[in-house]
């Protein structure tokens, strides 16, 4: 378990953890929360809260051809069948939208190196049943979650959040879609949420 090697280290002062994570990250943070009440604080960026919501915003069509693909990898034996995690809009990927490319774009060309840009047909079948949302009530830690408006990724859902009512939690919003949080201008408002939320802690 990460958390109990990163206790360990020397240098750290385990009643000071917080989580941080994005996109499928900050649902895996969420799920994380609710299962350590010793951490200090989570945040959660653009999280991935409901897969079944994210599966309802991918156009009828393309979740046809999602589901030959998944056909395809697990019916071939000894090969894996990959598709793209990002392309431009309109292209068959995982992710067409949002200006998933071109965040891709920037991100490579800022590490001097092209990213794997492949993922195997057959996890997306498990998409739909991904719902960190469900365990927003087990949450018993200071928890920031970040969500974009427009994001049509990892649509986000603040009144169900609201609808759970658990005052852990921390709800603030940016006007952006799903990549936008990582560059100007919607980084320096996302970074000043979560430097306020941290000082908040202590």
């Amino acid at each position: 378990m990460a958390l109990s090697h990163l206790r360990q280290q020397p240098g750290i002062d385990a009643k000071r953890l917080v989580l941080w994570g994005t996109s499928f990250g900050g649902g895996h943070v969420v799920e994380l929360a609710a299962r350590h009440a010793d951490l200090r604080g989570a945040i959660a960026q653009v999280p991935m809260l409901n897969g079944r919501t994210a599966v309802a915003a991918v156009p009828f069509s393309r979740l046809l051809r999602f589901g030959a693909s998944i056909a395809a990898d697990l019916l071939t034996i000894g090969k894996v069948v990959y598709l793209p995690v990002v392309a431009p809009a309109g292209e068959y990927a995982t992710m067409d939208r949002d200006g998933a490319y071109a965040a891709l774009q920037s991100y490579e060309q800022h590490q001097g190196k092209p990213l794997d840009n492949r993922i195997a047909a057959r996890s997306l079948r498990t998409m739909g049943f991904y719902r960190p949302l469900t365990k927003l009530s087990d949450v018993k830690i200071p928890t920031l979650l970040i969500g974009a408006t427009r994001d049509s990724v990892a649509p986000f859902v603040p009144h169900a959040i609201q609808k759970v009512g658990n005052p852990h939690l921390q709800v603030e919003t940016l006007d952006a879609n799903h990549f936008d949080p990582y560059f100007e201008p919607a980084l320096s408002q996302n970074l000043g949420y979560q430097l306020t939320f941290l000082k908040t802690l202590g």
